[in-house]
């Protein structure tokens, strides 16, 4: 996703100016409004990519897998002034955008500078 490759831009563009003072742990997460299951997001996905199989839970024993997924990116907002510019509706459908159009036969490159630029211009 855009959002955290904004993220670590901006936090090697801190480095490379104020060095050490920015090395340790970052989170380039979600606004808590945008926190979702798993089986949320997989399930929205799913619902803007064509076509779709869809997917089915499996019975059985399966490793564990968490149900809800969570960052906390208040230390990146803080000392870095980073912020989301999309909300998880339009960070999905980015990500759908994507897979359609290559699916149609445009170009992988194509697409992510046209999103690229899109994300910039906010």
């Amino acid at each position: 996703m855009l959002e955290s490759l904004n993220g670590y831009m901006i936090l090697c563009e801190k480095m490379y100016i104020e060095g050490d003072k920015y090395a340790g742990a970052w989170n380039f997460g979600p606004d808590e409004k945008d926190l979702k299951t798993v089986e949320w997001i997989v399930k929205r996905l799913l619902s803007k990519i064509k076509p779709n199989k869809g997917y089915k839970i499996e019975k059985g024993k399966h490793p564990h897998e968490a149900k809800l997924l969570v960052l906390n990116p208040e230390k990146a907002k803080k000392e870095l002034g980073w912020r989301n510019k999309w909300d998880l509706e339009r960070a999905l459908d980015k990500i759908a955008e994507w897979v359609n159009l290559y699916r149609s036969g445009e170009k992988p490159l194509d697409i992510c500078v046209k999103q690229i630029k899109e994300y910039q211009e906010l």
